[in-house]
């Protein structure tokens, strides 16, 4: 009687024990499903995570390529700007050469007015002196013409 009590007893363990090893199994294989559905998730993610970073990868490669197409254009356009500087300077000498031969020519106008202003004063003198001296011949011419009846 003790052996069956006994036997009784190692298998009510022996029950208990299959229980719990069937939820300990229950449980891993629920655990073990839950980590393959987040290794899945992970796996996943990862691929996502990698794609972009693919992504980020062209993008940079594609502005590196931008920048660098954009600094030859920024040079293009210093060289033009030094070119079109050294033209506005150029222009600004001309301009100033301008200036300088506008007031010499400016200068010869006036050192022509005032000779042709004196030239003409002497003109008119000496149209004077030519009418007085035409009116003194005229005279001269009478008195002489006079002088002739007379004689």
């Amino acid at each position: 009687r003790e052996d069956k009590v006994e036997g009784e007893r190692l298998m009510g363990e022996i029950e208990t024990l299959r229980k719990t090893l069937e939820e300990e199994q229950a449980q891993s294989t629920k655990n073990a499903q839950e980590y393959e559905s987040t290794l899945a998730t992970y796996t996943s993610q990862q691929d996502a995570l990698n794609a972009q970073i693919a992504e980020r990868e062209d993008a940079i490669a594609t502005l590196t390529k931008d920048l660098g197409a954009s600094q030859k254009q920024i040079e293009v356009i210093q060289l033009e700007m030094e070119v079109l500087q050294s033209k506005v300077d150029e222009a600004a000498e001309l301009n100033s050469y301008n200036t300088q031969l506008q007031k010499e020519l400016d200068a010869a106008k006036t050192n022509l007015a005032e000779k042709t202003s004196a030239m003409e004063t002497q003109m008119k003198e000496k149209e004077s002196m030519i009418s007085s001296l035409e009116t003194e011949l005229e005279s001269s011419k009478k008195v002489v013409a006079t002088t002739e009846k007379a004689l």
